[in-house]
This record gives C-alpha cells, sequence and structure tokens, in this order.
C-alpha cells in the first residue's frame, strides 16, 4: 500500500511482526474525521488507521493501541467508508468472509486524550505484534486455521436451523386471525378461496 500523501498530516509508526524481525512496516494514523457524523465512530475519540497487514486480527489492534489509552472498540474493513458491523448478525454460520489484503481500523478510544496521544507519537521503536503472552498466526499456520475454521459442522448447523424454526413457530403462534390445522397455517382466507384480481 503506498504513502498517504504529506497534505493528509498522518502519523507513522513503525511495526514489526515479532522483536526478532528485521522487516519493519508502517501504520499511518489520524484523527476520524467525515462530513457525515456516525455515533459509532465519535469524531473526538476515533482513530482512522491504515495499511494494516491482513494477520492482523482486532484483538491484536485493540492490544498495541491500548498503549495510548483505554479502547472502547475496533472495527476492521477492507477499506475506507461506512460501518460494515452488522447490528443484529442473525448466524454464525453466514457472517462475512474475512479480509484477504491490507485493511484499514477505526479505533474507538474512551477518551479524546489517547486519540490526541496517537497521533502525536514521533519517531520511535517499532510496536511488535507478536510476543509470547499473545502470539499471532501468520503466513501457512494462519491460512490453515482460517480455512479448517470455515468448515461448517452439519450438526451445528442444523441445531441451529431447529433452534430459528422453533422460534419462528412461536413468533407465528401470536399472530393473531391466523388459521391453522395440524400445524399448518392456512391464512386469513383458509385453502382454496380465491381472491379475485383487479
Amino acid at each position: 500500500m503506498a504513502a498517504p500523501s504529506e497534505g493528509a498530516k498522518f502519523t507513522v509508526i513503525p511495526l514489526r511482526i515479532s522483536p526478532r524481525s528485521s522487516v519493519c512496516r508502517q501504520l499511518f494514523v489520524k484523527q476520524h474525521r467525515v462530513r457525515d457524523p456516525d455515533p459509532q465512530r465519535p469524531q473526538d475519540r476515533t482513530l482512522f488507521v491504515l495499511n494494516l497487514p491482513p494477520y492482523i486480527n482486532q484483538e491484536c489492534v485493540h492490544r498495541l493501541f491500548s498503549q495510548c489509552g483505554p479502547v472502547t472498540s475496533v472495527e476492521l474493513q477492507e477499506k475506507p467508508g461506512p460501518s460494515t458491523k452488522s447490528k443484529d448478525q442473525k448466524s454464525k454460520f453466514f457472517s462475512r468472509p474475512l479480509a484477504q489484503g491490507f485493511q484499514v481500523a477505526y479505533v474507538v478510544f474512551k477518551s479524546s486524550a489517547a486519540v490526541k496521544h496517537a497521533v502525536s507519537l514521533k519517531a520511535q521503536k517499532p510496536w511488535v505484534l507478536t510476543t509470547a503472552q499473545h502470539p499471532l498466526r501468520t503466513g501457512l499456520q494462519k491460512w490453515a486455521e482460517d480455512y479448517y475454521s470455515s468448515i461448517t459442522d452439519p450438526r451445528d448447523l442444523q441445531d441451529h436451523i431447529d433452534q430459528f424454526m422453533e422460534q419462528h413457530d412461536r413468533e407465528q403462534a401470536e399472530v393473531p386471525g391466523v388459521q391453522r390445522e395440524g400445524g399448518l397455517v392456512l391464512g386469513l382466507g383458509g385453502w382454496g378461496e380465491d381472491k379475485e384480481c383487479s
């Protein structure tokens, strides 16, 4: 990913995978500013982060930026834009696929002072992604783990479907004016009653 333009006023944070790594990446951060404010991303408390490697996860971003102050939420996306978080995700079986390339993040802090601290960081020693206490999977190990976690267990899926249908049947039982016969919903007019089309 190319570096943002100078006029954008990003702060650069160096980043290494491990303390022994010779390769140093760069994160670009600035205070989140948009014309149409989002209540989930208060502008005075939200940090916008570019150039996050594909192997980084929310927990890791949360841990890294907690160095600047208490973090209340982290949202990773493939590209900048409105929140893609579903307010009421119906099922764990039908979630969005994980991002495959570099990502952006919106880090919401508890206080605006933490955002100011993050954007005022000067040249420093690189932040380290993986430690003995917080290992981060990368490369083939991560790809294999992502693949195996994407395989759905048919029994879990069937249990989920059964629970969903039980809930649906309970909700339908509470709908007034619906006739039932042997567990089947007949509708307001009953079977075989045709309505004229106008």
